[in-house]
């Protein structure tokens, strides 16, 4: 079980309802974070929450191609993960070389078959676009902007992606800036034209927001041998170590905006340089950058997508049992417990049973914070801290059941301040009297009119008789 402690909430943003159609640009060569990336957009899909519609290939101006590697890689991306016919287009034709790349050539040798076959990217993108809905698909860059600059450099192609596109979410530069950056460096000149006259929403994710977020950890001991993500990253890294994740922050946020992890800041202007460097300066305009807010939250969700291995759509579940901390460890019948997302929402609740046990099913892929409450204990938030904002997220991901997120509950200490066992200042019912067979119930004493009462008892007795007044 993974758990990490995440920062208190911050607002969320609005995501779209059902599956985000998703066309993810990648250069695939460099870092194995586009591996990662590529892999979490699957897992995202098989949650149910995206749906990947094309994966085009991008290359730098200093390499004269795209290798064929880069595309066979992806290739076993994609069968991996039960999709090998999701269309591959590439920026040139694949006559490069993979000269340069520490996992690329190993990623390739797990595709299925042959090379794929593969059209132009522009043409690719196109034909997606064209069959998704107004308005619906968001555009994720994760490498060098050159396939995106040509879409949009015709009139038809300015138009599709005007018409078909919510967003676009670019990995590349840095922000407030100026920056330097590779993946703007890498084509100035694409980077201009897409900054210029992209026609819909720009959200940049800087170098500042992936290099504070380290992820990949889990993944060779949860993957099988035969996945292109265990093997990518194996060879650009040790085996059990993370590694900085800018194309896989850009991703996550392309299908899950509601995010409290990554706050949008803007309007305004990404503006570039001849050179890819950029600066962003506020006011008018249609584009962002998004500002890092919870860095392990981000973290600990990213790690739960890494995490989730291919097969039918499945849900997640957290399990665990609630005992009275007071009393022996005895097991908490009718606790509530409920799940919390990274937004500090309730997203899912059980009751225990009478062994104390819980189960709460139906959860994506991702982070939660655990909170238990029952009648006379205190309440609690796993692990033992008594705020949400200090509880521990449990990662979770499809299938892989989590058990263990259990709580030892203190009751809440009794008033030891009373009259005859009343506590003082609580309200005191008094037994019904009884006259010629009827009942009249008695008006409710508090404590106060007791002692008063019983003042003016002695005082009578004081004087040789009682006081007959109540």
């Amino acid at each position: 079980m993974l758990t990490c402690v995440t920062s208190a909430a911050a607002p969320s943003r609005a995501a779209a309802a059902g599956p985000v159609p998703i066309i993810v640009d990648t250069d695939i060569f460099t870092d194995a974070d586009d591996v990662g990336a590529l892999g979490s957009a699957f897992a995202l899909q098989r949650d149910g929450e995206a749906k990947v519609i094309a994966v085009t290939v991008n290359t730098p101006t200093y390499r004269a191609a795209v290798a064929p590697d880069q595309v066979r890689c992806v290739a076993a991306i994609d069968s991996f993960y039960g999709s090998p016919t999701v269309p591959i287009g590439t920026e040139t034709s694949a006559g490069g070389t993979d000269a340069g790349s520490s996992y690329v050539g190993a990623c390739a040798q797990l595709d299925p078959g042959s090379l794929p076959a593969t059209a132009d990217a522009v043409s690719v993108d196109s034909q997606a676009l064209a069959a998704q809905p107004d308005g619906s698909v968001v555009m994720v860059s994760i490498g060098y902007l050159g396939n995106l600059a040509a879409l949009i450099s015709s009139s038809a192609g300015r138009q599709l992606v005007q018409r078909k596109v919510r967003e676009l979410v670019v990995m590349g530069g840095g922000y407030p800036g100026p920056a330097s950056e590779n993946n703007l460096m890498g084509d100035p000149a694409a980077a201009q034209t897409v900054a210029t006259n992209w026609p819909t929403k720009i959200l940049w994710t800087g170098y500042e927001v992936g290099s504070r977020i380290f992820t990949g950890w889990t993944i060779s001991a949860t993957h099988p041998s035969n996945s292109p993500l265990r093997v990518a990253y194996e060879h650009f890294a040790d085996p059990g170590q993370a590694i900085r994740s800018w194309d896989l922050a850009a991703v996550y946020d392309a299908v899950r905006p509601a995010t409290a992890s990554l706050t949008e800041v803007g309007p305004g202007v990404n503006a570039i340089a001849t050179t890819g460097s950029d600066v962003f300066g506020g006011g008018a305009g249609r584009q962002y950058y998004l500002a890092l807010a919870d860095q392990a939250g981000l973290q600990c969700s990213i790690e739960a997508l890494l995490d989730t291995l291919p097969g039918p759509p499945a849900t997640a579940q957290i399990g665990g049992t609630v005992v009275d901390a007071s009393i022996g460890n005895r097991a908490i019948a009718g606790a509530l417990v409920r799940a919390y997302d990274s937004a500090g929402n309730p997203v899912a609740s059980a009751q225990t049973g009478a062994n104390g046990a819980y189960a709460l099913t139906g959860l994506p892929s991702g982070c939660y914070r655990i909170g238990f409450s029952v009648s006379r204990y205190i309440p609690q938030y796993f692990s033992g801290t008594p705020t949400l904002a200090g509880a521990a997220a449990v990662s979770v991901s499809a299938g892989s059941p989590v058990t263990g997120v259990n709580a030892a509950l203190g009751r809440i200490p009794l008033s030891t301040t009373s009259l005859r066992g009343i506590p003082i200042g609580h309200p005191v019912r008094q037994p019904p009297s009884h006259r010629r067979g009827s009942v009249r119930p008695s008006a409710p004493r508090s404590s106060g009119a007791i002692r008063a009462r019983l003042v003016r008892l002695l005082v009578g007795y004081s004087r040789g008789r009682p006081s007959q007044r109540s």
